[in-house]
């Protein structure tokens, strides 16, 4: 008897960048972003968009659930077929809330 193969989750490549650093440059399987008009999620093969954002949190999906968090201060995305960049000013990292990132 053959067991079925476990079927790999497709990725697209997340990248969140200050004018400082490269925060994040990661294959994730959906992240969900806060824009201007509303949240945004961002699969892999999504339209092409660009989009300013408000403040609020980037919840980034690895495993079918939430694997971390960014609270961004405004910014501005581009998504594609195949990346999602975030352009960002501020940012607050859910694996170091207190420690801050900036201009």
């Amino acid at each position: 008897m053959t067991r079925p193969l476990k079927k790999e989750a497709e990725t697209t490549n997340l990248e969140v960048v200050t004018p400082s650093a490269i925060i994040v440059s990661e294959p994730v399987e959906l992240v969900v972003i806060p824009g201007s008009d509303g949240q945004i999620g961002a699969l892999p093969r999504h339209s092409k968009v660009i989009s300013t954002l408000d403040r609020g949190l980037v919840d980034i999906f690895n495993d079918n659930k939430i694997s971390s968090q960014i609270m961004i201060d405004g910014g501005i995305a581009e998504i594609n077929e195949t990346t999602v960049t975030i352009l960002a000013c501020l940012l607050y990292t859910s694996d170091a809330a207190d420690e801050r990132s900036s201009v």
